[in-house]
């Protein structure tokens, strides 16, 4: 496989600096076909279909299919059919199934 090049970088991930002079990923355009592991600060458009180790602050639109170890500060617009491993403020649409120790 051809490896990117900057430009082509460039038009999928933009970059900034944290006050504290560490590098942060500001924005992704296009789809990850990996693993996050970290935290999302921002509204996710597009479904989920694999893992993400880290808190999400902001909404989901679209569908859950892997996992989430950690909270969702937001809504879900969505299925879910993956396991989240943490609180969720609100869902609109369906979920598979609830493990709660509390219920």
């Amino acid at each position: 496989m051809k490896e990117p090049t900057l430009e082509e970088i460039n038009k999928l991930v933009t970059f900034t600096r944290g006050k504290d002079g560490k590098l942060y990923i500001q924005d992704v355009i296009g789809d990850i076909l990996g693993n996050v592991t970290g935290e999302i600060y921002g509204r996710v458009n597009g479904e989920i279909s694999h893992n993400i180790t880290g808190d999400i602050c902001g909404n989901i639109i679209g569908n859950i299919y892997g996992n989430i170890i950690g909270n969702i500060h937001g809504d879900i617009e969505g299925s879910v059919s993956g396991q989240i491993m943490g609180d969720v403020t609100c869902v609109h649409g369906d979920i598979k199934f609830i493990k709660n120790p509390n219920l």
